[in-house]
Parts: C-alpha cells; structure tokens; sequence
C-alpha cells in the first residue's frame, strides 16, 4: 500500500510539473513578444525624437548624449559631421518600420524637408542604425 501511494504520489508530481510547463512556456513567449515589441516601440520613439532634435530643433547635444562613439568623438567633431548647412529645412521625422535583431536595430524612418527654390516638400525614406548596450540604445553615426 506504502508503494501505490509513493507511485501515486510521484505521478501527482509529475502531471502538476507538466501542467505548469505546458501553460508557463506560452506566458513566457507572450512576455518575451511584448518586451520585443516594447524595445521596438520605444527605439522607434528614441530615433524620432534624435532626428527631430538634431534636424528640426537643432538640439545637437541631445543628439551627442546617445551616440555611441561619443566616447571616442569629441563635441565639436560630432557637430562638423552632423551639423545642416542650411539649404536643407526639415519638416518632420516619422518612424516607419523597426527591427531589432539582439543588441543591433535598424529603423526606418521618413523625413519631409524642403529645398530652397522647389516649391514642394520633399519625402526621403532612410535607414538608421542602432546599438543596444549598457541597458540602452545609442545611435551608430554612419562611417565618413
């Protein structure tokens, strides 16, 4: 008798461990999307708001604050090479599509500017690359 209880006792077990596996895995994959679709989200935000900052606002330091080379590129360096000569004006930045494939995103964005003499606003869609680390994301300034 001792032996069909312990039988029974470890079958118990067993069925229980299965059942919180079967329907913990599934939560955990649902968790796992969202926190994927939460680091989308808020990369698209951050790259908007970098562009906006840099191109409309003209917020250079901002922008400065989440490159990743800022350790390696000085302020006034930074600014030679992102700094609008002004025959460019910028309209409005707006995030079309974000991939993030580990510690790598890529957004793609679309910008509506303006060209002196053409009298029509322009669309440009381009492509914007970003490097998750030490728990955030910092922009990778395209190579010279």
């Amino acid at each position: 008798m001792k032996n069909f209880s312990r039988v029974a006792s470890c079958r118990q077990w067993f069925i229980c461990t299965i059942a919180l596996v079967v329907f913990l895995i599934p939560t955990l994959a649902c968790e796992s999307r969202l926190g994927t679709e939460n680091s989308k989200e808020s990369l698209g935000e951050l790259a908007e708001q970098y562009w906006t900052k840099r191109w409309i606002e003209k917020d250079y330091e901002f922008g400065y604050k989440v490159e990743v080379e800022k350790d390696v590129l000085s302020f006034p360096d930074y600014l030679k090479r992102v700094k609008n000569l002004g025959q460019i004006r910028y309209l409005s930045v707006k995030t079309k599509e974000v991939k993030i494939d580990i510690d790598k995103g890529t957004v793609i964005l679309t910008v509506k500017f303006k060209i002196d003499g053409i009298p029509k606003d322009l669309d440009q869609t381009f492509t914007d690359r970003w490097i998750y680390k030490g728990g955030q994301w910092l922009h990778q300034l395209p190579k010279k």
